[in-house]
């Protein structure tokens, strides 16, 4: 029993030791509003034009930090630098229509929709019912877009 307790004690001992990470004092002192502010500007001002992912608006924002990593000294993790590359797919919509009879409707000029599973397809219907956006909520409104309107699956 006494062999259990010292080795909790030693490996509890051993734990918080580990956990004594003193931070560097100079480096707490080096962090200024004036500089915060300045950063953020750049990264999330016009210059980096949205940071959209795979834009160069991103890379600009990315070499950015990695030069101010540079600038203070810091060296990188990885042996080819503080970037890591890897592969990026990046879906679009090309073109999108609603036909109802004769009238032919655009996305983006005359609907919207969720494009992040899209696919390819084309659907017939005889009628087509408006529920404004879907909304059913009757968890914390009780609040429905469907309230007096016929639909059925």
């Amino acid at each position: 029993m006494k062999k259990i307790i010292l080795s909790i004690l030693l490996i509890t001992a051993s734990y918080i030791n580990g956990q004594t990470n003193k931070l560097p004092k100079g480096f707490l002192k080096s962090i200024n509003t004036e500089d915060l502010k300045r950063h953020l500007n750049y990264i999330a001002g016009p210059e980096t034009e949205g940071r959209g992912t795979g834009t160069p608006g991103l890379a600009k924002a990315a070499n950015y930090i990695e030069n101010h990593f540079k600038q203070l000294g810091l060296k990188p993790a990885a042996a080819d630098g503080f970037q890591q590359a890897y592969d990026l797919f990046q879906d679009s919509v090309l073109a999108s229509t609603i036909t109802i009879g004769e009238q032919v409707f655009d996305y983006y000029n005359h609907f919207g929709a969720n494009n992040r599973n899209n696919k390819s397809e084309n659907l017939s219907v005889n009628e087509m019912v408006y529920v404004g956006f879907g909304i059913d909520d009757k968890t914390s409104s009780d609040y429905s877009d469907y309230t007096n309107i016929d639909v059925k699956n």
